[in-house]
């Protein structure tokens, strides 16, 4: 009887330690200055909400101590819409893959870009070359 006892416990007390480990265990991705990549929602944002955020779904991502771009490709009837400071005009539709830009300094989203906009940007704001979307 004890033997069993014993096994019980160690399966709760194996239980309660995954149960709490998964609590920390996260797959977002701080990028610095506050930004941070928040995996469950595919979409990029500010800590504390207030500097604007890229949309659900970020394709892909770089960044470094300054800058952030993003390829994003919105959801219709996206349900994290309640959680963006704005409503986002996507010009070409639902179907497009957008481009976005963060100035991390001047807490700054420009976004949704063309692939032509968003090229631009990066010139306009000697974005390095170092940072690509894969």
């Amino acid at each position: 009887m004890k033997k069993y006892l014993k096994i019980i416990f160690l399966i709760i007390g194996a239980i309660l330690l995954l149960s709490i480990f998964s609590l920390f265990w996260t797959d977002n991705k701080k990028m610095g200055k506050g930004y941070v990549y928040y995996a469950d929602n595919k979409m990029i944002s500010s800590s504390d909400g207030l500097y604007g955020e890229i949309p659900s779904v970020v394709l892909s991502f770089d960044y470094d101590n300054n800058f952030i771009i993003a390829e994003q490709k919105p959801l219709e009837n996206d349900p994290n819409a309640l959680l963006y400071d704005f409503e986002y005009k996507y010009f070409e539709g639902y179907n497009t893959n957008y481009y976005w830009l963060i100035i991390k300094k001047e807490k700054k989203v420009i976004g949704p870009m063309n692939k032509e906009e968003f090229i631009n940007q990066r010139n306009k704001y000697n974005v390095p070359e170092k940072l690509t979307l894969k």
